[in-house]
């Protein structure tokens, strides 16, 4: 099954999109799925339902993070990491006409 695949599968389950997006990649990023869920809840329907940035976005960043992020401050780490977002969020809107 197909990271996508499982977002969906989560989603279909009842969790915010945000949840499901960063939820499919917990496994891999070595993070237990309860503390993913909880972190990501907040983000979905835009951030709290608030209609803003969608939370796939906010999940898809959450996973990203999960995935290459360094724990300890790091200049370049983080500067790379805001690239790849940026990199990511245009592709998204391509995609999907907006962030939002």
């Amino acid at each position: 099954m197909s990271r996508a695949e499982r977002a969906k599968e989560y989603f279909m389950q009842g969790y915010a999109c945000s949840q499901a997006v960063a939820l499919a990649f917990a496994d891999v990023a070595g993070v237990d799925a309860d503390t993913v869920s909880k972190m990501t809840l907040p983000l979905g329907g835009g951030l709290g339902r608030l209609r803003l940035t969608c939370g796939a976005v906010s999940g898809m960043a959450v996973a990203f993070g999960m995935l290459t992020a360094k724990p300890e401050p790091d200049a370049e780490n983080k500067k790379a990491t805001y690239l790849a977002v940026q990199q990511l969020c245009a592709r998204f809107a391509a995609e999907n006409g907006s962030l939002i």
